[in-house]
């Protein structure tokens, strides 16, 4: 059982840069975090038509747009804790092996 690495890292990034954005709250660590998004968009994206094809990378998009609304909206502050979950689930389930690992996926048939 062969584990994709990639969105494991961008996962752990995004989340380093989360636990510094909220204990600092300095105006470099939103950009760290903006960066770690990117990160992770970028691992969830690489080799995906490979994989799980592209839906994972459009999940993670949603999660970054919530990161972003969150940190750019005053009122949205609740919405940065649900786009990093949402990261973190799409990475670690875009990690995780298909069932029919020797088969091609749906997408690329």
């Amino acid at each position: 059982m062969k584990i994709y690495r990639y969105p494991i890292y961008g996962a752990l990034a995004t989340v380093s840069a989360y636990a510094l954005d909220r204990f600092m709250n300095g105006e470099w660590t939103v950009v760290l975090l903006g960066l770690a998004v990117l990160i992770n968009l970028i691992a969830l994206a690489w080799k995906a038509s490979k994989w799980r094809g592209y839906r994972p990378v459009r999940y993670g998009l949603v999660g970054a747009i919530l990161v972003t609304l969150g940190k750019l909206s005053p009122g949205a502050g609740d919405l940065v804790p649900l786009g990093v979950l949402a990261l973190i689930v799409i990475s670690l389930w875009t990690a995780w092996p298909p069932k029919n690992s020797g088969e091609k996926p749906p997408c690329c048939q």
